[in-house]
């Protein structure tokens, strides 16, 4: 095991402690970073889509409102053209209402949706519709709205593509966005034909059966797209119960204005009793579809809005956490290592300075670090080495305390010399036979002060060849 180290150790044994801390500081920043920018990178993938998607709620409202006005404009023009003249006025208003949402519409759209082929279709579709609707037969003319509307319909689920609006990778919000932008608008749609073919046939007072059949298809069609409504708005709730309430609300006031349209249109229509009069239809049918536009704008959009920015502001946290937990991991990491640096500098400083001044000859210098490391046994070691030289050294001396004495009171002259021949001992009984004193001996050259001259080069001679290498006293 320990061989799948041994580079690294290697590397590491031509390193001081500096150097060897700052290669784990940097190796820790690199792992942490790559961890954070991992995450981020992940987190992106959630913040950048849900932040489109937020843009492209934004074109919702206005393109509905293109459509809940032409819807409007379609009913109106339907009674016109049946011969309600009274609805010229508020045909015109109306109108201008629509060109208004229009251009607000326009406004509001990114270059790219406004020079598109298909938006620049609906815009002339709207300008001829304009112009020349009057000019056409009552079917012409609703077909030629009916048309139009789809177009926005279909341009409005293209924003949606754009966008990744039905691309939500969070079921509630997918859902919910199913139902705002596909479900409702189609619901709505079909009561804004409903309105349009009731009204009509109240003001002439009499109905065709392809127009029953057309009534009944309609209703038909609302009531299978509001199960679909409804199914949107449970599943939503289901997996996000704290806006369960606020869809059901919704759902309900929708519902509600859609069976008041169909059920005066069964029961006053269909039956051919045309006791309603068309204005108070017109009016009837248009305040319960603009119910559902407001619930659409005021319920629909705003909670997929906020169910949006909580995921972007729950991925933001996270990622806030995240590098912040990061950076504190990296900074204990640091004081942790420099805590460490200075625990082994200060030992090693320690074992340093017992060494040098163990080496300078006080043998009573002992290591005490304060730590339990390996660098304590280091310590305890030096101390052990000390106590022993410390015992040898008092062995020694006893031993040459010893000698001395025996030195003293030899009957015979003891000359002690070191290497160089240097007399390092000189007793008192070589004072009485050499005449120097200990003080006037020690220090002087041995055969320059008690060896005759003419033997003190085959003195010399045999100090060359009977001394032993190592220095010391003989």
């Amino acid at each position: 095991m320990k061989r799948l180290f041994y580079p690294t150790i290697a590397v590491l044994n031509r390193m001081g402690y500096t150097k060897k801390f700052t290669l784990l500081w940097l190796v820790s920043l690199v792992a942490i970073s790559v961890v954070v920018y991992s995450l981020f990178a992940s987190l992106e993938r959630v913040i950048q889509p849900s932040q489109r998607e937020l843009q492209g709620l934004v074109l919702i409202e206005p393109v509905s409102r293109t459509v809940q006005f032409i819807q409007l404009h379609r009913g109106l023009s339907t009674v016109l053209l049946g011969g309600k003249e009274t609805m010229r006025d508020r045909r015109a208003a109306v109108e201008r209402e629509a060109v208004e949402a229009f251009k607000a519409m326009e406004g509001k759209l990114p270059t790219g949706l406004v020079s598109s082929e298909d938006f620049r279709s609906i815009k002339a579709n709207w300008e001829r519709l304009r112009k020349e609707g009057l000019h056409w037969t009552v079917t012409e003319n609703f077909a030629a709205h009916t048309r139009l509307i789809e177009q926005i319909q279909l341009f409005e689920l293209s924003i949606a593509d754009d966008y990744a609006l039905i691309l939500d990778t969070e079921i509630t919000t997918f859902y919910l966005i199913d139902t705002t932008i596909n479900r409702l608008p189609h619901a709505l749609e079909h009561l804004g034909q409903l309105r349009a073919y009731g009204t009509g046939i109240l003001a002439r007072k009499q109905i065709t059966e392809p127009q029953k059949a057309r009534l009944n298809a309609l209703i038909g069609e609302f009531d299978s797209t509001l199960k679909e409504f409804k199914t949107n708005i449970d599943k939503t709730g289901r997996y996000n119960p704290a806006v369960r309430e606020f869809l059901l609300k919704a759902y309900g006031g929708i519902a509600d204005s859609g069976r008041q349209i169909t059920g005066l249109v069964e029961s006053d229509i269909l039956t051919g009793h045309f006791a309603t009069p068309p204005d108070v239809f017109m009016n009837m049918a248009s305040a319960e579809i603009d119910n559902g536009y407001t619930q659409m704008y005021r319920v629909l959009l705003p909670t997929t809005k906020a169910l949006i920015e909580a995921r972007i502001a729950q991925a933001e946290r996270t990622l806030l956490i995240t590098v912040s937990g990061a950076l504190l991991l990296f900074l204990l990491v640091v004081y942790i290592s420099v805590s460490i640096y200075y625990a082994i500098i200060g030992s090693i400083n320690s074992l340093v300075h017992s060494a040098h001044v163990f080496a300078g000859g006080d043998l009573s210098q002992r290591i005490n670090i304060g730590t339990r490391d390996e660098l304590s046994q280091i310590g305890d070691s030096f101390n052990k080495m000390a106590d022993g030289f410390g015992t040898l050294l008092e062995a020694r001396r006893e031993d040459e305390a010893r000698l001395r004495a025996t030195l003293e009171t030899a009957m015979d002259a003891v000359v002690q010399m070191d290497a160089e021949g240097i007399i390092i001992g000189w007793n008192s009984q070589a004072e009485k036979t050499f005449g120097w004193t200990h003080e006037e001996a020690v220090g002087r050259v041995l055969s320059e002060t008690i060896i005759p001259p003419r033997y003190r080069e085959a003195h010399k001679r045999g100090l060359e060849l009977s001394w032993l290498p190592a220095k010391g006293p003989f």
